[in-house]
């Protein structure tokens, strides 16, 4: 069963209750005190930058320990993204957390999930997003709920100039994936959102007749969404 409705009040009742760090058998997921900290962060930047999200709560019949969790975190690790992220909202519900996604593209995510997990009835479920009563342009919308794309997990070299206090500065790094529309860059150093980068990817290509490699050097310009501890994720300016 599926509901939605909004995050505003939920997100309020969530930061002033206390939450323990309620560890479990799953690496991958956080717990309920380290989901509320990546919530708080995330609130202050959907406000900031005027960009939605979308939160998706799982009903656990049995809590933290139901058996059919390990299934349903391996189905949504499968197709989330990197800038996303999973974790226990308290003791009852597992949560996803989509980065920049209104309500029609969280509708879209759980669409692909159930192709896949059949199990998925299972769990009573609802979507929330922050902030609901955002005004969002047609083709910002279409943007967002293009979840899924020709998004390649290729690591590709890439030369990136970045403008940071009026200079360019230089960073060498690696693509993660990449799609027509943006790219996840690997690396340690923290670039604030919205900082504007030029970028040189090198696609090597090998010759099918004689076996040389050829590179071709791909040129764009975009600025960063989101910056996180593995790296940075980036949207494409319109050519």
């Amino acid at each position: 069963m599926q509901t939605t409705g909004s995050l505003g009040l939920l997100l309020q009742q969530f930061f002033a209750s206390k939450k323990e760090h309620i560890r479990n058998n799953i690496p991958s997921v956080l717990s309920v005190a380290e989901f509320q900290h990546m919530l708080k962060k995330e609130k202050i930047r959907a406000d900031r930058l005027s960009n939605p999200f979308s939160l998706v709560l799982f009903v656990l019949p049995t809590g933290i320990y139901c058996p059919l969790c390990d299934a349903l975190v391996k189905h949504l690790t499968k197709l989330n993204r990197v800038i996303d992220e999973i974790g226990f909202f308290d003791e009852t519900h597992l949560a996803i957390y989509l980065f920049n996604t209104p309500l029609e593209g969280a509708k879209s995510f759980l669409t692909r999930i159930a192709q896949e997990f059949e199990q998925l009835s299972e769990f009573k479920h609802s979507i929330n997003v922050y902030p609901d009563s955002l005004p969002r342009p047609p083709a910002m919308n279409k943007i967002a709920n293009k979840r899924v794309q020709e998004r390649l997990p290729l690591l590709l070299n890439a030369q990136l100039s970045i403008k940071q206090a009026d200079k360019m500065h230089t960073l060498s790094a690696k693509t993660l994936n990449i799609s027509s529309s943006g790219a996840f860059i690997i690396s340690d150093r923290q670039i604030d959102d919205e900082t504007e980068i030029e970028f040189e990817f090198t696609l090597p290509l090998t010759e099918l007749n004689s076996g040389s490699s050829l590179d071709i050097k791909i040129l764009a310009k975009g600025h960063v969404i989101r910056s996180i501890g593995q790296g940075f994720a980036v949207t494409f300016a319109p050519q």
